[in-house]
């Protein structure tokens, strides 16, 4: 059978902060503190409108309204700054009047994504890392979140709002911090100022340089730079298959690799399929030839893939277990669709949500962009999947 080619997949997976929390997206799925809406004249009336190109990278660029009293005191040039992977750039940071005693100010960090994600799931990571407790939590979009919590710094308390873009490859965050006792007189004006926070510029791209591996010339797959192909030579074209390996070190010290999620994609032809239903179900049967036990099906949809070539597509998300460790709980994703003759089953193997939520989230992401690229193979087109 061609499941055959399957190997025993083993996670082994450390200990972090993201993997002892419980349901992180759970967590963060509290409503917005109430605000009375300020009117739109009085809000014009009391700010006024900085855009600016930060960096002169037009994906960054960006509107909002502030307090007219408000000055711009930093940002920095394009030749001194940098943007990077591990560590957000403050772009910019305007202030509030001084009353001796602490300011109010609006500011601007962007960076560069390390791997696909949505805004909810940056957002989400970004409170857990840092220890905030979210007092409200709203997702706008897959590409746009903001979020409401207390953070002290010395012996000031402040409250923070933010928006949280993503654009391309770029992350932007758009922090109004207020001290604590100046919210209750001015959280109107903050709340309108966040809303009126906008980018001037949607930008294409993903965070990763995209890889392509040709199944002969019948089809494309995609995927990103970071995760590692491994397959036999295809000896035919009624069922071709790649894996997908999500590999990373135990440390910087070491060669040693941990294997942290896996992707198989399977093309078969629809002359060798005679029952879809009894295929699908054999497919799932081989993740337990191994020691990986499929528990009860999580969830089935019809709209987790977007790809114009797909005549049906179909994802099913299941709960799964390695029975020589119990304490581990994984799941396991298929998703099946058809195109121009071929069935196109992909597979992601990975650590559940609850149990490492961040790897979840860099195993999901990735399976849902490559399920979006791959493509019948179609010769002398000009479609870049970079500007997907």
């Amino acid at each position: 059978m061609f499941l055959n080619v399957i190997a025993v997949f083993v996670l082994v997976v450390g200990g972090s902060a993201t993997a002892q929390a419980q349901s992180i997206l759970e967590q963060m799925r509290k409503p917005m503190p109430e605000v009375e809406a300020i009117s739109q004249d009085a809000f014009y009336e009391q700010t006024k409108v900085h855009e600016d190109v930060p960096l002169g990278l037009d994906a960054l660029s960006y509107k909002i309204r502030l307090p007219k009293t408000w000055t711009l005191f930093s940002r920095p040039s394009s030749e001194a700054a940098s943007l990077n992977k591990k560590v957000l750039l403050e772009a910019a940071r305007f202030y509030g009047p001084s009353n001796f005693g602490a300011r109010s100010y609006f500011s601007l960090k962007v960076g560069k994504l390390e791997h696909e994600m949505m805004a909810e799931q940056w957002l989400a990571l970004f409170m857990v890392e840092n220890g905030y407790t979210v007092e409200g939590f709203h997702v706008m979009d897959e590409n746009l979140a903001g979020s409401a919590y207390v953070r002290l710094d010395g012996d000031v308390t402040y409250v923070v709002r933010n928006r949280v873009r993503i654009n391309g490859p770029y992350i932007i965050v758009a922090e109004y911090v207020i001290p604590l006792e100046e919210w209750g007189k001015h959280k109107a004006l903050v709340d309108a100022s966040l809303r009126s926070f906008d980018m001037l510029e949607d930008a294409d791209g993903h965070a990763e340089t995209l890889e392509t591996y040709r199944f002969f010339d019948i089809a494309e797959a995609f995927y990103p730079e970071s995760w590692e192909l491994q397959t036999d030579n295809q000896r035919s074209i009624d069922r071709m298959y790649i894996e997908l390996l999500n590999l990373r070190s135990k440390n910087k010290y070491t060669k040693t690799k941990t294997l942290k999620g896996k992707i198989d994609v399977h093309l078969i032809s629809e002359y060798v399929v005679d029952d879809l239903e009894s295929e699908i179900e054999s497919f799932k049967d081989a993740y337990q030839e191994g020691d990986l036990i499929v528990n009860e099906l999580l969830s089935e949809t019809q709209d987790f893939v977007t790809n114009d070539y797909y005549d049906f597509a179909k994802t099913y998300v299941y709960d799964a277990a390695d029975e020589r460790y119990p304490a581990m709980t994984y799941e396991l994703w298929i998703n099946v669709s058809y195109a121009r003759g071929y069935y196109y089953f992909t597979a992601l193997t990975t650590p559940s949500r609850d149990k490492d939520f961040s790897t979840w989230v860099r195993n999901t992401q990735t399976f849902k962009l490559v399920n979006k690229l791959v493509r019948p193979f179609e010769e002398g087109t000009l479609i870049n999947p970079q500007d997907e």
